[in-house]
């Protein structure tokens, strides 16, 4: 047997088992480069080593097609779809709580106190400035998420909410518009949730030449 066939069989008896090890103990640590230091998202994670592990399964038929690990990764569809009827190791939003007034203070200090996470929510899905002449000027429209009982006392910025990854979880849409300048990005249900609790000038730090706040109609 070749050096990389090994490997590759050794990968097949070693990941499930701990992938099911770090779902149960919720601690994907040992899947990061330490350097890091735990500045990452542990949700992402969670995704692509669940993915990994569905990607070698010993059973061709229930191994998922690459086009599905791809949209489960971009966060098109989600890792339950991955399962077939087995328990995902970590979704988006947990429905443990559900019929909750608020989520656990741990959760709300993760979001409110990350500026890395806020970053990479603002960044991922949002709407893109408008930059050069190639754009057409238009007025966008934006859609309020009004998140499940058990988010709802998280003060987030910025939500991605990209082909019904929230919707499954209950999260309702109210539409409003903001002003000239703005273009959507392809996907028509990438939407954003925009809260303006960084005051005016928020936008210039992750998007230069834009401003989210003129024209906003709440």
């Amino acid at each position: 047997m070749s050096p990389l066939a090994s490997w590759e069989l050794l990968g097949k008896q070693l990941w499930p088992p701990l992938c099911s090890k770090a779902a149960q103990d919720g601690d994907y640590s040992q899947f990061a480069n330490p350097r890091l230091e735990r500045n990452y998202n542990q949700q992402e994670i969670a995704r692509m080593a669940f993915c990994a592990a569905a990607a070698i399964r010993h059973s061709t038929r229930r191994r998922p097609k690459m086009s599905q690990i791809v949209r489960a990764l971009e966060g098109d569809t989600s890792i339950e779809d991955l399962s077939k009827g087995g328990r995902a190791p970590l979704s988006y939003f947990s429905r443990s709580k559900q019929g909750s007034p608020s989520t656990s203070s741990t959760t709300q200090e993760r979001f409110k106190e990350s500026s890395r996470l806020l970053d990479l929510l603002l960044r991922d899905y949002t709407l893109n400035s408008f930059k050069n002449q190639h754009y057409s000027i238009k007025t966008g429209v934006l859609r309020r998420i009004h998140l499940p009982s058990n988010y709802s006392g998280i003060n987030l910025d910025a939500v991605r909410f990209r082909c019904g990854s929230l919707r499954r979880y209950g999260a309702q849409l109210q539409e409003f518009h903001i002003g000239v300048g703005a273009v959507l990005e392809p996907c028509g249900e990438r939407l954003v949730v925009v809260r303006q609790i960084l005051g005016s000038n928020w936008s210039d730090i992750y998007y230069k030449n834009y401003d989210l706040s003129v024209g906003m109609n709440k």
